[in-house]
């Protein structure tokens, strides 16, 4: 009786958003009835299915609409955008519905399963709700742990690919802008997001965009700043283009908040806690409101390792757990559903015409090279995986000359091919214990950092120029925590030459306080003119410091220094390299460091990494 009760409950819910629009909603009617007529009987056999899968999720959540609603923010945009396209799709015999999902070690499932990961919960359900009206649903997990917004915001149809229908964005522990360290005035936070969205919409399919913020303390600063970006500069592009924000643990979880106890079990379950912070305060036993684990665990049910799945977490970590993830992507689907079932609606209106697609000129972005008129806003090629489309650092390479750099994983990628690519032998000898977990769990993530890698001895990396570019930049991939110390220093240890001469237009880059270097490479001041630029070999060339002792002495400048929080560290161009510093007594009445005594760096073995190549 129950679970009757819960189903009659979900189907009025549903029921009750399916109101006969106005306004945008017209936009979406004008745009599926000038695409094709749609018969009555495949109306109603695409609302009932629709109806049934908003339902379906309802029940699952008890009738929490709530707290499935993330859609916290929304422009009239996505009427004849993602609205209207699902319509078409669902009453015209079907098609394909293609999501891509960007971000980092959040979207791409670490510390949980790449197939447990949210857009593989999209994925799942969309399939199962939306393949029986014939609609092909692809959700592509394109995000890469620890990589930054940019450049890979520059590049979103390479990586995503040209034919895709919906894009959400998390980059949850960075800023907007975080990567954008091209030469230009990019805008700030809002130029960041500006020039986001317009690579986004000059793809052919118009995507819609949303944004994916977890937010477990609540509405944060990222919401905000999309909210009011598109409320106020950047209001154009959402009446142009759908645009809108979801936010996993802010407000649809207000409600489970304020009716929790003040008082409550850490997630760690060795202590108590209170407040707003739903990721390391859960709300109650069930950390979502509704369960205690998700329906898919990512390993079998009768697999040995189930007991170490943490299935009543809602986080592990900074990373969600797979009932977040679960949260995470049924939210998603439950806003792609509802803009079907708000497309549906609106069929059999008519009078109002579409919104424009030609994308506005360049308004907080307007400074930035990447924010031409109407243009691309760069070529991008990478070797970091996974991409759709991209063209690899290979395919810029100039064949007359002979190399010995390789396309190769990095150093910590190396270590994951090698230790998935055999059978586990923790599995083998204790298939319930915490080796053979970390191994499964390891081995299920899509991400992988590749890169184009050589040493002294490989001689040079010759990159030929994309027609009409001028201007090249190219970036090494992240290296977890920290840079290890074979890794080359581009501030010191790499010689760039345009067509054999040094380059008098070059300059390493590298973000205050982080350790991704990257060179930007102005042909333009090179030659002083654009008229050689299609024809310049652009050559790279690994030159190891004899040692940091000699790199000290030659500088005058110091690899250890004393950081803000009184310790010795490696400070300037060697900042977080994994360099061992010690205090070395006072100079000058103030403390000094040196680099620890210990086994000489080896210049031989110091090779370069290239993952990314921009050029405009």
């Amino acid at each position: 009786m129950r679970v009757l009760l819960l189903a009659i409950l979900a189907l009025a819910a549903a029921s009750k958003k399916e109101k006969k629009p106005s306004g945008h909603g017209a936009d979406v009617a004008a745009f599926v009835r000038g695409a094709h007529k749609a018969d009555d009987a495949g109306v109603a056999k695409a609302k009932r299915a629709v109806h049934d899968g908003l339902a379906e999720l309802l029940a699952y959540y008890n009738g929490d609409e709530q707290v499935l609603d993330a859609l916290v923010f929304a422009t009239s945009g996505l009427a004849p955008t993602l609205e209207a396209k699902l319509a078409k799709l669902a009453t015209s015999g079907g098609g394909k519905f293609v999501v891509a999902a960007f971000g980092s070690s959040v979207t791409a499932g670490h510390d949980g399963f790449g197939h447990t990961a949210w857009p593989a919960v999209l994925g799942r359900r969309l399939s199962k709700e939306l393949e029986p009206l014939g609609i092909e649903v692809e959700v592509r997990n394109q995000a890469v742990g620890g990589a930054e917004p940019f450049p890979r915001s520059l590049c979103v149809g390479p990586i995503a690919g040209s034919d895709v229908d919906l894009v959400i964005r998390e980059w949850e522990y960075w800023g907007f802008s975080d990567g954008l360290e091209a030469p230009g005035q990019h805008g700030g936070e809002d130029g960041a997001i500006e020039i986001f969205l317009r690579t986004a919409f000059l793809l052919p399919n118009k995507p819609a965009v949303l944004f994916l913020n977890m937010e477990p303390n609540g509405e944060g600063r990222k919401t905000q700043q999309v909210r009011a970006a598109m409320k106020g500069k950047l209001k154009v592009y959402g009446e142009r283009f759908g645009v809108g924000v979801l936010s996993a643990f802010g407000k649809p979880f207000d409600h489970l908040r304020a009716a929790a106890p003040k008082s409550r079990r850490h997630r760690s379950g060795s202590k108590s806690c209170h407040g707003n912070g739903v990721g390391d305060c859960p709300v109650g036993e069930k950390p979502d409101g509704h369960h205690t684990r998700p329906l898919v665990l990512g390993v079998p049910e009768d697999s040995p390792l189930k007991p170490l799945a943490d299935p009543a977490k809602l986080f592990i970590n900074w990373h969600p757990g797979t009932l977040g993830h679960e949260m995470m992507g049924h939210q998603a689907a439950f806003a792609v559903l509802r803009a079907a079932q708000s497309g549906l609606a609106a069929l059999g209106l008519g009078g109002v015409s579409t919104a424009p697609t030609a994308l506005p000129d360049p308004i907080a972005c307007d400074k930035s090279p990447f924010c031409r008129p109407s243009e691309r806003t760069a070529f991008c090629a990478q070797s970091t995986l996974p991409k759709h489309e991209s063209p690899d650092i290979g395919d810029w390479l100039d064949n007359s000359t002979q190399t010995q750099w390789r396309n190769s994983a990095t150093e910590s990628g190396k270590n994951r091919e090698r230790f998935c690519a055999a059978p586990s032998k923790e599995c083998a000898k204790k298939p319930d214990g915490q080796g053979c977990w970390h191994y499964t769990r390891s081995c299920s993530y899509y991400d992988q950092k590749r890169a184009f890698t050589g040493t002294s001895s490989d001689g040079p990396l010759s990159f030929k120029m994309p027609r009409g570019a001028c201007n090249l930049f190219l970036s090494e991939p992240g290296y977890e925590w920290s840079k290890p110390i074979a890794v080359a220093n581009w501030h010191a240890e790499l010689r760039i030459t345009i067509d054999g001469e040094a380059c008098r237009a070059c300059s390493v880059v590298q973000g205050g306080g982080a350790y991704i270097q990257s060179v930007h490479v102005d042909l333009a001041k090179h030659y002083g003119s654009s008229e050689k630029c299609s024809t310049a070999r652009v050559s790279l060339t690994v030159q190891p410091v004899e040692s940091l002792a000699a790199w000290e002495a030659a500088s005058g400048r110091k690899v250890c220094q004393v950081a803000r929080n009184g310790k010795c560290e490696p400070k300037g161009d060697w900042r977080r390299y994994a360099i061992g510093c010690a205090e070395d007594g006072m100079a000058d009445g103030k403390k000094a460091c040196k680099v620890k005594a210990g086994k000489p760096r080896d210049a031989s073995s110091v090779r370069a990494y290239v993952t990314n190549a921009l050029a405009w």
